[in-house]
């Protein structure tokens, strides 16, 4: 019995308390709890601002199409001596003067080698003597055929004799004239092949000369180009061992075949040469004009991106964000020591293209135009704030 009383005091104790003191131990243990509960959960993730993608510098170009542009081709040439003509002598002799010099410019009919004339003049003389003789002969037979002499047989064979002889002192007078070599044409004695004293023969070469005003420009044109150029066409020609000094360069020959190795035709322009600038066997640059191409648009090739199919371009839109496009490229031109590429399809008039940087720039990419290539436009594109920054930011160039 006493172990059950003992039981039902354990089991009442706290009817035991008083009311007022319950209430508050109450009160002690939900505030325990609470503060165990803030203890075990997690503080709230706070939440960060939208990461801004910072804008790209670039310098960009607005695209203007050209009202005219020449489509034009450079190819290298050689130049060559408009002429060289081998003189010969034409009749025998001993050279007994040579008056010229090799290297010396000479003008048609100077004298380049003096012959011995001692046995053409005696020939001369002699073709002279006989024809006047026979001249004097054939009038006195005419004058024995008119009495009744001679007969008509008789003043035709006199006749027949005395233009013989006179052929005969036209060929004298001609050996005789010849003995004086002179030069066909005008231009530069390039080289003696006699000298004085030396036996010659008829047909045997005696001089050299180069015509150098003007001279010729040979060009291997490939066979893709040949359809755009006619004889008489004007081109330009820069001798390059001269710094780039241009000439104009007019079509004189257009080969009628083409070299079956290379399948290119050989087309000769000439050149002016008054001052004996050029030489032959200088390099040239001759700039074939194919035609005239109207509203083309040209880009530097540095602003195309290639892409594994097609190539690709950004431009700047009006909000300021680079935006892709699609191009179709044609020909390319060298300018002022860039390479620009002809735009087929892909750009319009008034688009902004970003020359510089463009593999930097992606769609939707923020852009600022720090810089421009040619002219800008009267009305600047957009351009997006930097990270942080309050407002939109106009980067002048």
């Amino acid at each position: 019995m006493v172990d059950g009383r003992v039981h039902r005091d354990k089991r009442r104790w706290w009817s035991r308390i008083p009311a007022g003191s319950a209430v508050a131990v109450l009160v002690v243990l939900a505030a325990a709890a609470f503060v165990v509960a803030v203890a075990v959960t997690p503080a709230p993730v706070k939440e960060s601002p939208p990461q801004q993608i910072p804008p790209v510098n670039v310098r960009a170009m607005l695209i203007r199409p050209l009202a005219g542009m020449v489509d034009d081709v450079l190819l290298p040439g050689v130049l060559d001596p408009n002429r060289v003509v081998g003189v010969a002598a034409e009749v025998a002799g001993r050279i007994e003067r040579i008056p010229s010099r090799e290297g010396r410019p000479c003008d048609a009919n100077d004298k380049l080698v003096l012959l011995n004339t001692d046995l053409l003049k005696a020939d001369y003389d002699l073709a002279n003597a006989t024809k006047e003789f026979d001249a004097r002969e054939q009038k006195r037979v005419a004058d024995l055929v008119s009495s009744g002499v001679a007969t008509p047989t008789e003043a035709d064979q006199a006749r027949t004799k005395a233009a013989a002889s006179a052929a005969r002192l036209e060929s004298a007078e001609a050996r005789l004239r010849r003995a004086v070599i002179v030069a066909p044409i005008a231009g530069v004695l390039n080289r003696l092949a006699v000298e004085e004293g030396e036996y010659v023969s008829p047909g045997q070469l005696v001089a050299e000369i180069v015509e150098v005003d003007p001279m010729l420009v040979v060009v291997a044109v490939p066979e893709r180009e040949m359809g755009y150029l006619r004889v008489g066409d004007t081109h330009e020609v820069r001798v390059d061992a001269l710094g780039g000094e241009k000439a104009t360069g007019t079509i004189s020959y257009i080969s009628e075949t083409a070299d079956a190795a290379t399948r290119t035709t050989r087309v000769e322009l000439t050149v002016a040469n008054p001052l004996r600038r050029l030489r032959s066997g200088q390099i040239v640059t001759v700039q074939l004009k194919r035609r005239t191409l109207r509203n083309q648009i040209l880009i530097p090739l540095a602003a195309v991106i290639p892409l594994e199919e097609g190539k690709r371009v950004y431009v700047v839109d009006n909000d300021g964000l680079g935006r892709p496009c699609e191009v179709k490229l044609g020909f390319f031109k060298s300018q002022q020591g860039r390479v620009l590429v002809q735009v087929l399809d892909g750009l319009s008039a008034g688009d902004v293209l970003i020359v510089e940087n463009p593999r930097y720039v992606g769609p939707g990419q923020p852009v600022n135009v720090v810089g421009w290539i040619g002219d800008p436009p009267a009305t600047r594109p957009a351009t997006r704030p930097a990270a942080g920054s309050g407002g939109v930011r106009e980067v002048r160039p």
